[in-house]
């Protein structure tokens, strides 16, 4: 369930509703358009330039010499591959050329050609009243006056939400040229989630890299800095660059093939007082990623393989290959549905393992699809494996409007032919300009109890502060009739299911053994300047009714403890505290646990060297630790560690770590002194 709640966490912000509210004066902008060029009859002519991102730069780069010219683009154009901008109008095509070498345009980029009479007075029309969708109009000038950054805006988000990435992405790319400095910014942000969305990634990052160039003030600065270190970064699964430009024959037979390649050693001893070093952990992991896809006309096939392998040098019992992830994808976009097969991992389908099996969902429109998964739950765990899993799975996905979206789902389990889990859960999703929010609920039928029930919000209170709330309350483990093992490792589960009154009794002896885990957190970040930020963090969690096994194993529980534990910080973030390119972190946290409090102090300094090609991050952490148990006294905890990492290419990075870590008590009973050294690579390809 964890992975779930991080994968939610982690998706929300990625589903915007957007919109943006400004005044217009429609009226007063037809008067001065009729003004500047009069009737249709007068002023026919216009340039057509391709739409495309070369053209597109230079159009911003001589926006200003655009000032009382009309710029627009029929919305039914915005789909082709072959779509033009219109710039007009003008008298005579001599006008027009002159104005093309005005502009200092390329003579190849430019067409003189005559207006259509009808788009002509579309705009006029348009200008008159912006209920009118036909014609999408952009200039320096008119935008804001005529038709408004809402109502394009507006256009943009209704194409977006019916998974119109493409079109709509044109249009935010054309209000990051002519909209104020907000406007722009936020619609660059919006470019590079469309391109996201299309798995353009390589022109998803340029974009960010651009944003953050040339808006590095915008209140959503830590949003894109994320985005795009989730980009740069390998070892995000969707890190995978694919094509960077749109094939210019849609129907025509593409292909990629992408991966990712990382690998890292890690050894760390530890020295005890007054003994011997000892070497704790010396292993390799690799890790492997590879995705691929064939599209040609309707149809789209995929593959998706992830692996990873632990060599470890100490016991080699304990080196392992695990593939996470081995699915053929089929996709009909005539038909609207998608088949797969292979292990997989469908969390809308209430099931948050991998699983060897098979899915299918369809699209009724481009709002409300429906889905099923069937298979065998994996959980890589040599207790789990000799069991008998099977599920299968229905689910839905609806979006409600711009701001609500729903998933539901019915999920049934079985162990060796008897109920393991038997579910139906939702999540709920609100996104608007101001707050993202989900709750999800997950409640077991065959148990009669809540699995669990987890919220999240974020809300901006001003445009500079950010409330965070995360609240939990779910089973631990994750509820299910295999609880029975739980501190049992020993227990052969198929013959506990062949006698009958086990049989019967296998939810409640599961339940007697599964504890409560509550929790609370509270974030609120605030800039309190240009390159400061000021963090509040609070946070509270309850584990309850954890079963006290007795020596017997056989017998239940007769009684339940709990353990819980209280954390408040603060945290200062500096931008450029030292340097022009470093980011510097104070945090002072205090703890209070069952029997013990501690107090924690965290440094750290990140710079960014040769062009942002080289990160060093050294890091310092001090903790001292007092025990409720005066004979325990208190302990000390030191480390202090250097992080680097290197980037020659954008599709490499190579990682060192070299840190050190001491433990001693005030009674020096008890201490200990570690090293380690983690380095590695990560390659994308």
């Amino acid at each position: 369930m964890n992975r779930w709640s991080l994968f939610a966490l982690g998706f929300l912000w990625l589903l915007p509703a957007l919109g943006w509210s400004q005044q217009t004066d429609p009226t007063a902008a037809s008067l001065m358009i009729k003004n500047w060029y009069g009737a249709y009859s007068e002023n026919p002519y216009i340039l057509e330039i391709p739409f495309n991102e070369e053209n597109l730069a230079e159009i911003a780069f001589r926006k200003s010499r655009l000032r009382y010219q009309i710029i627009y683009i029929p919305l039914s154009e915005l789909a082709r591959e072959s779509a033009t901008l219109r710039i007009g109008f003008f008298s005579d095509a001599k006008s027009s050329s002159e104005f093309a070498r005005f502009l200092r345009l390329p003579s190849n980029m430019t067409k003189v050609k005559l207006a259509q009479e009808s788009q002509y007075s579309e705009i006029l029309a348009q200008l008159k009243s912006v209920s009118s969708q036909k014609v999408i109009i952009f200039t320096r000038e008119s935008t804001s006056s005529a038709q408004g950054t809402a109502v394009t805006f507006r256009i943009a988000k209704d194409l977006y939400m019916k998974k119109k990435y493409w079109e709509a992405g044109r249009l935010y790319r054309m209000l990051s040229i002519f909209g104020d400095d907000k406007s722009a910014a936020w619609a660059m942000e919006l470019v590079g989630l469309c391109y996201e969305k299309q798995q353009l990634f390589a022109d998803a990052i340029h974009v960010y890299e651009a944003l953050l160039s040339q808006f590095p003030s915008t209140s959503g600065i830590h949003r894109v800095e994320q985005r795009l270190r989730a980009l740069q970064t390998a070892a995000q699964e969707n890190k995978p660059q694919l094509k960077s430009t749109r094939s210019e024959n849609r129907n025509a037979r593409r292909y990629f093939v992408r991966g990712v390649l990382g690998q890292y050693y890690r050894t760390l001893s530890r020295t005890p007082v007054d003994g011997e070093s000892e070497q704790i952990l010396n292993a390799v992991t690799t890790d492997f990623d590879l995705r691929g896809a064939l599209h040609s006309g309707d149809h789209n096939l995929s593959i998706r393989t992830t692996a990873w392998a632990l060599n470890d040098k100490i016991d080699g019992d304990k080196s392992e290959i695990r593939v996470k992830r081995a699915a053929l994808g089929y996709t009909n976009e005539r038909y609207d549905f998608t088949l797969n097969l292979g292990r997989l991992k469908v969390f809308d389908a209430g099931i948050f393992s991998a699983f060897d099996g098979v899915a299918l969902e369809y699209n009724f429109n481009e709002f409300f699809s429906v889905g099923a998964a069937a298979g065998t739950p994996r959980y890589f765990n040599s207790v789990y494996n000799v069991l008998d899993y099977n599920f299968y799975s229905l689910y839905s996905n609806w979006e409600m409007s711009s701001n609500w979206q729903l998933n539901s789902y019915v999920v049934k389990q079985t162990v060796n032919g008897v109920t393991d889990r038997e579910a139906i859960g939702m999540r709920g999703q609100y996104i608007s300009e101001r707050l993202t929010s989900s709750l999800h609920i997950d409640y077991d039928t065959a148990f009669s109890e809540l699995n669990s029930a987890l919220f999240n919000a974020q809300y901006g209170l001003t445009q500079n502060t950010r409330l965070s709330v995360n609240y939990g309350h779910q089973r631990s483990p994750f509820l299910s009739a295999t609880n029975v093992l739980v501190r049992k490792p020993d227990l052969d589960l198929v013959a506990y299911l062949e006698n009958k009154e086990n049989k019967d009794s296998l939810l409640d002896d599961a339940l007697s053994l599964t504890a409560i885990n509550d929790y609370f957190a509270l974030n609120i970040s605030t800039k309190i300047g240009e390159h400061e930020e000021f963090i509040v963090e609070y946070y509270n969690s309850e584990l309850s009714d954890i079963p006290v096994l007795s020596a017997n194993p056989d017998e239940p529980p007769s009684e339940y403890t709990s353990y819980a534990q209280q954390a408040a910080g603060v945290r200062l973030v500096l931008q450029q505290f030292l340097s022009g390119g470093d980011i510097a972190n104070l945090a002072l946290r205090q703890t209070l646990n069952e029997g013990s409090q501690s107090f924690q102090l965290f440094l750290s300094e990140k710079f960014r060297l040769l062009k942002n090609t080289l990160f060093v991050n050294p890091r310092i952490n001090y903790t001292r630790t007092q025990y409720d148990d005066n004979n325990r006294g208190e302990q000390y905890l030191l480390r202090y560690s250097l992080w680097t990492a290197y980037r020659p290419r954008r599709n490499l990075e190579l990682n060192l770590e070299i840190g050190k870590e001491s433990i001693n008590t005030q009674l020096k009973q008890f201490g200990y002194a570690s090293q380690y050294i983690f380095g590695g690579f990560r390659w994308s390809f």
